[in-house]
């Protein structure tokens, strides 16, 4: 189950009036390093002071020049400023994991990667940031939300209306079930189950701007995760979209690194968390369908978009090399992967050349390998 068109999204006459039924919308693709470049030219190309005047490319050179306290200040100065800084963050967060990875993985666990990106675990529940989260869902879907009045409004109206929590609880019953028989424990099965259909491009965002907004669900996922990834077999070969509305690169915007001219080799860091699926119906000779949740339950939607497969592997050197089952029912065989993971591209197939469920999917094919740090 991914972001995709199943959950009630108030306008805004919704939320400024409320009523009973609100329209329901589905993530739409952006281009976040777009979005940035512009943020920082449109600030420094704003900037009416002859003192802070400073071309876009200036401000990104003293960026790199600072320290980790120079550019946490710098974000409150303005605009521009804070566009460059947290782009400074990206880039220093992206090589640090890198760094992890390829160098001495084994003197570093996963936690101490992901503190050092989105801070410590926080104290409360993730829950307690419910609201903020489908504010930033909301961004996603429409960026006229933005704004001050807006965000408050809509963050507001969440507070007021938390009961549809349970609403959403109700449609993912299955999995939340098949994981609590699987062992898991049931108020983390339903937290894990509820952030993964809701806000998986959201908490990307947040691990890409190495922001702490979210650290409690980033958190609960790597948990989550590394507990159940060494009682759980290695996964077989699993599937998901990679481009469209819904797809890894609308997602994260790391998975922009797998274009048809990529060499096998090719790696990258992951910062959202990502599902894929072993489930017969994801496949047909038109391409990848996704499993989208409906008020009646799992039905599978066929997506516009060459296909990613995983092949796992078994676990080596303090690093796991499998996708981690999430949930086995008659409706889905789905396996996810936690934020911070390695991804390495092994090979493209063209459309038509490829064969899987006895079908023969017209979209191309990018077979990677994964890891992340136990």
């Amino acid at each position: 189950m991914a972001d995709r068109p199943n959950t009630p999204v108030p306008t805004m006459a919704d939320i400024e009036n409320p009523i009973e039924d609100a329209q329901s919308s589905g993530e739409q693709a952006v281009d976040l390093e777009a979005i940035e470049e512009q943020a920082v030219a449109l600030a420094a190309a704003k900037l009416t002071r002859p003192t802070t005047r400073l071309a876009n490319d200036v401000l990104l050179l003293i960026a790199t020049r600072g320290t980790a306290k120079d550019l946490g200040k710098a974000q409150v100065v303005s605009r521009g400023w804070q566009a460059a800084a947290r782009r400074e963050v990206t880039l220093r967060t992206t090589g640090r994991v890198l760094n992890v990875f390829s160098e001495k993985p084994a003197y570093l666990r996963s936690i101490e990667v992901l503190d050092a990106i989105v801070g410590p675990k926080p104290a409360g529940s993730w829950r307690d940031r419910w609201p903020e989260l489908q504010y930033a869902k909301f961004l996603r879907v429409d960026e006229s939300w933005a704004g001050l009045q807006h965000r408050e409004t809509v963050i507001q109206f969440f507070r007021d209306n938390i009961h549809v929590i349970e609403a959403e609880l109700a449609k993912i019953r299955e999995s939340i079930d098949w994981k609590v028989e699987s062992g898991w424990p049931r108020t983390l099965a339903e937290d894990y189950t509820l952030i993964m259909t809701h806000f998986k491009a959201a908490l990307g965002d947040s691990v890409s701007e190495a922001s702490r907004d979210f650290a409690a669900a980033v958190h609960l996922l790597r948990d989550a995760l590394t507990l159940r990834a060494p009682l759980e077999a290695v996964a077989p070969d699993a599937y998901t979209d990679l481009d469209g509305t819904y797809g890894m690169k609308t997602n994260d915007s790391a998975w922009a690194a797998l274009t048809p001219d990529a060499a096998p080799g090719v790696s990258f860091v992951t910062h959202a968390p990502l599902e894929a699926s072993a489930h017969p119906r994801c496949l047909s000779d038109a391409g990848f369908s996704a499993a989208v949740v409906l008020n009646t339950g799992i039905d599978y939607a066929p997506m516009d978009s060459d296909i990613v497969r995983f092949r796992s592997r078994g676990r080596a050197g303090g690093k796991h090399r499998s996708l981690v089952r999430t949930a086995a029912t008659p409706s889905e065989r789905q396996y996810d992967l936690p934020p911070l993971s390695r991804v390495t591209l092994e090979r493209i197939d063209e459309a038509g050349s490829w064969t899987e469920f006895g079908r023969m999917p017209h979209r191309r094919l990018y077979t990677v390998v994964v890891e992340f740090l136990a």
